[in-house]
């Protein structure tokens, strides 16, 4: 009976470590994202070309590094949305269709907010 306890504890610990794991890491990764595309937001309204291509790169790079990772326990829809998403940035800067790449960027930073925000254990996202 104790063994079963000890068990019981043992694998409530590793699902809450595996938990709050998760929970580390999409912040780190949101975290990351918002920098880039926010650099990114802010190179169009300078309408420097070259820097929010730059920076969409590298957002995109960033997010192709952690996708493997979160869509262990995240859905693969959301994922793949934000896919789509940051896969139109680099274009739209090079062409310098300026609206629509604020429009993409911010669409990718609203996005990623709720994909965090959907992993904090409150009541809301636990009902």
């Amino acid at each position: 009976m104790i063994k079963k306890g000890i068990a019981a504890v043992l694998l409530a610990l590793f699902l809450l470590g595996l938990s709050l794991t998760g929970l580390f890491y999409t912040n780190y990764t949101a975290d990351e994202m918002n920098r880039l595309l926010t650099e990114a937001l802010k190179a169009s309204q300078d309408q420097d070309r070259d820097k929010a291509v730059e920076f969409s790169e590298k957002a995109f790079e960033a997010w192709e590094r952690q996708h493997r990772y979160l869509c262990t326990y995240m859905s693969h829809t959301k994922l793949e949305t934000i896919d789509q998403s940051l896969a139109a940035l680099s274009p739209l800067a090079a062409y310098e269709t300026w609206d629509q790449f604020t429009a993409e960027c911010r669409r990718c930073l609203t996005m990623i907010h709720y994909l965090k925000d959907g992993e904090i254990p409150t009541l809301d996202n636990i009902l």
